[in-house]
């Protein structure tokens, strides 16, 4: 199982995750690498990080080129491409949420981290959802919420945010590896006790 982050943004999510998974994407693909900031940068050659830049809209050859099979995992860090019909159907596409849309959901649709602040919800947090064809976060795999003090301003709500959906895409990527291993087990193809922590910790 591989590991393909995909960024149109400063690629600090990826970085934070790696940092917290002890576990460096396979490989990270962009559309917009003047974005990533001098740490990122430093970090991506520290640990020896492939980056795909694609400087113009990918098409399904592009995605082709990448070699992608049905047990790898593509997530989505404030990605701003167009995602193919064929590579969603694929089924392995996700994507996270800023905003804890499973308790509150009228903070669909834009801005949740203002609209908590607003409210002065209790909880701030984040989903991880698989990109379907309608675009329409139906399908939750992960939640993660974060407490809000009665003073925090509206940078702790971000921040607490932030902080939820990387928890999130943690434990959702931890679950999805550790699967993957069971199923490789089974079928014989990898010996159990040879993996696991290693990789994930």
């Amino acid at each position: 199982m591989r590991w393909v982050a995909f960024t149109s943004g400063t690629g600090y999510e990826i970085f934070l995750l790696s940092r917290k998974l002890r576990r460096k994407p396979d490989f990270i693909v962009t559309d917009n690498v003047t974005e990533f900031n001098n740490a990122m940068l430093d970090w991506i050659v520290r640990v020896s990080v492939d980056v795909i830049v694609f400087k113009k809209r990918l098409c399904e050859r592009d995605y082709c080129d990448l070699n992608l099979t049905g047990d790898d995992i593509i997530t989505l860090h404030d990605y701003k491409g167009d995602i193919p019909r064929f590579l969603i159907e694929h089924g392995n596409v996700y994507a996270k949420y800023p905003g804890l849309i499973t308790l509150y959901p009228d903070l669909r649709n834009g801005k949740p981290q203002k609209k908590s602040f607003d409210a002065r919800l209790p909880y701030v947090g984040g989903v991880i959802y698989r990109v379907n064809l309608q675009g329409d976060m139906s399908m939750i795999v992960k939640a993660e919420k974060f407490k809000i003090r009665s003073n925090d301003n509206i940078r702790h709500y971000y921040y607490g945010s932030r902080i939820a959906c990387v928890r999130c895409w943690g434990k959702f990527l931890k679950e999805k590896y550790y699967e993957y291993i069971g199923r490789q087990s089974r079928c014989g193809k990898i010996d159990i006790n040879e993996t696991g922590s290693k990789t994930f910790s």
